[in-house]
């Protein structure tokens, strides 16, 4: 944790141009810009909410969050698209950005970073129309946002350090991208977004258990919805998780990252 945060400052100025950079680029030659980060999320839960809540008629419960299933659905896709976004595009930094590779003095991990952090820029945008929605509908807003900060840190870590992973994989095997692509598509439906807990049968739990983001996606619904303080068992596994996942993802990247140039 102490090297990401050593990374930043030591490279903050470059850090903040690529992140600039990359949201500009984004909605580059568009009329409304950066703006459309904000119209999308809400024309989406819009649509959620026609969908489910006025078509389907979708309820999951008593509780004061789980009433409106388009909030659910919603509260669960914020962590995950800022962290698919985040994977997916740190995979072929490397190889999109070979030209700045090869330069011996550009420090090739800003690369994964820069994109974790705008990815998070994004996801903070999501969860600002989260929490106005809740406002609105559900006529609260949970103390327990305080938190997030901290969660926010872990987030970015576990997304980082995969993202590490994969885009010095993919320097050794180029159909790495596409295989994320599938993975990530397949771990979203492992993971309680579209669905409760309480419907995955009894024989998966200790599998759905094991996925990190299980435990990502349990504790935004607690702090957004269930207007409680996520429990803690999920934080630590989840804190535990992501420590673990960046460390090796640093490592793997900081031992092969001299042979990236000649692979190019």
């Amino acid at each position: 944790m102490i090297l990401v945060f050593k990374r930043l400052i030591h490279n903050k100025d470059l850090l903040k141009e690529f992140i600039r950079r990359d949201l500009h680029s984004r909605y580059a030659g568009s009329v409304m810009g950066i703006f459309w980060s904000v119209i999308h999320p809400i024309v989406t839960l819009m649509i959620y909410t026609f969908l489910f809540s006025v078509i389907l008629k979708v309820k999951l419960g008593d509780q004061p969050g789980m009433t409106n299933f388009a909030l659910y659905l919603f509260c669960g896709m914020c962590p995950w698209m800022a962290f698919q976004d985040a994977v997916q595009r740190s995979t072929s930094s490397i190889v999109d950005n070979s030209n700045l590779i090869k330069n011996m003095v550009f420090p090739a991990k800003i690369l994964p970073l820069y994109l974790s952090c705008s990815s998070l820029i994004t996801g903070l945008i999501n969860l600002g129309i989260l929490t106005l929605a809740i406002i609105i509908i559900l006529k609260f807003v949970s103390p327990f946002i305080i938190v997030l900060p901290l969660l926010l840190i872990f987030q970015l870590l576990f997304a980082l350090g995969l993202g590490l992973l994969t885009s010095t994989v993919n320097i050794f095997f180029r159909d790495t991208t596409q295989i994320m692509g599938v993975f990530l598509t397949v771990w979203m439906f492992l993971t309680p977004i579209f669905y409760p807990e309480s419907l995955v049968p009894e024989r998966f739990m200790s599998f759905y258990m094991l996925n990190p983001m299980t435990h990502l996606v349990h504790i935004y619904r607690d702090i957004f919805l269930n207007n409680q303080m996520f429990q803690m068992v999920n934080f630590i596994y989840f804190a535990v998780f992501s420590v673990f996942t960046y460390f090796a993802g640093y490592r793997i990247f900081t031992k092969h990252h001299r042979k990236f140039v000649d692979l190019l």
